[in-house]
């Protein structure tokens, strides 16, 4: 959902999760690509748009607390959502490639 609150904020292009690996990786359905092992792409880079530091990014952010699980709004400079996303990367990576194996996939 950080990626949905920067492609919002004209920080990313992607617009979802998906499409930013689909960025980055030649064959998102392969565990080196996912893993940014693959010689092909592992120097390919997120692409981000210019954007003020100050301004305030919304978005929301699923919280772990009991089931159900929650959503809540959280609010940072694109800065610190770029930081995050960046830390991330390797997971959400990881999460597609889960789905697509469990078949969730859209």
């Amino acid at each position: 959902m950080l990626v949905i609150g920067a492609y919002n904020a004209g920080i990313l292009a992607e617009k979802n999760a998906r499409e930013l690996v689909n960025s980055i990786c030649c064959s998102p359905k392969t565990d080196a690509c996912l893993a940014r092992e693959c010689t092909a792409c592992v120097n390919k880079e997120i692409l981000y748009n210019e954007f003020d530091d100050s301004a305030q990014v919304t978005y929301y952010q699923w919280q772990r607390k009991q089931i159900p699980a929650s959503k809540s709004d959280r609010t940072e400079n694109p800065g610190s959502i770029i930081n995050q996303s960046e830390n991330s990367a390797s997971e959400s990576n990881q999460s597609i490639k889960n789905q697509e194996i469990l078949g969730e996939s859209r």
